[in-house]
């Protein structure tokens, strides 16, 4: 792109313009949310796609229409998990940070004024046409979007996770738990992932297992036990702790808790979920 004067400059854009759409088609899930089930994750890398896009469109380079209805599904789970004061809840391996650029892209690219009011805050767009929505397993409830800044900032934001694991270590041992935000703040939260480090501290405590543990959440711990196995990337793990070898283990936890008789209702007189 840059010196296309040289020989094999149009080769290299195609591959790269196809080694991208195929690694950003396998990152984001048809229904739209990134395959390592962070909250974080999915708006970094959607950054990143959208920039791309955009980066493409200004050199008259085409990107694919699937590609584009992928990261607009993206785009529209973003919408619906972001809570009314512009912060993520923090779902499996989360930090806090500023999206609103993203939806901004997101505005550029797509035109549709939804993408604007969450960008705003609800001070310029249109709400979108729903308040709530099931994403591949995360149930997004809310009782509206507002009308202006203040009535998108006091809305309830419910985030219900019935979701599996998902790819990568990333993920936390939560199933079936929430957060909850009402009236412009938080009043159940997920405390993300605190720290990548495994190693235990002086008191021997592993903050990296105990921020993916259930007790760290808001469902239900059975007998003190986590929901699955957890294997610990530290060269000295904790007693009773097993140590993850990526040469015998797919993954550092065990396989996905099966969920029975789950149900939900979204729409009409309200949203239920079980």
């Amino acid at each position: 792109v840059v010196f296309p004067e040289f020989r094999w400059a149009q080769p290299f854009v195609a591959e790269a313009r196809s080694k991208l759409c195929e690694n950003l088609l396998n990152d984001f899930a048809p229904g739209g949310v990134h395959i390592e089930r962070s909250t974080h994750y999915h708006n970094i890398t959607l950054e990143t796609a959208l920039s791309f896009v955009e980066l493409a469109r200004l050199n008259k380079i085409d990107a694919p229409p699937e590609l584009c209805e992928r990261l607009y599904s993206a785009l529209l789970f973003a919408a619906y998990a972001q809570l009314p004061d512009g912060e993520i809840p923090l779902i499996n391996d989360s930090d806090t940070l500023d999206h609103s650029g993203m939806f901004e892209a997101g505005f550029r690219l797509f035109r549709d004024p939804a993408l604007q009011w969450v960008s705003s805050r609800g001070a310029q767009g249109a709400p979108l046409p729903t308040p709530s929505r099931d994403f591949d397993g995360y149930l997004i409830l809310s009782d509206s979007w507002g009308q202006d800044p203040a009535s998108f900032a006091r809305r309830q934001h419910v985030f219900f996770d019935r979701a599996p694991l998902g790819a990568g270590s990333h993920s936390h041992y939560d199933l079936l738990s929430l957060c909850w935000f009402a009236n412009g703040h938080p009043i159940l939260v997920d405390p993300g992932r605190f720290t990548y480090d495994p190693e235990p501290d002086s008191a021997g405590i592993d903050w990296r297992g105990a921020f993916k543990s259930t007790a760290f959440h808001n469902t239900v711990e059975i007998d003190g036990k986590d929901q699955t196995r957890y294997r610990s990337k530290s060269k000295t793990p904790p007693p009773g702790v097993a140590r993850y070898d990526k040469s015998r283990h797919t993954a550092n936890h065990g396989p996905d808790v099966e969920i029975r008789g789950a149900a939900h209702h979204i729409g009409d007189c309200g949203d239920w979920a079980m």
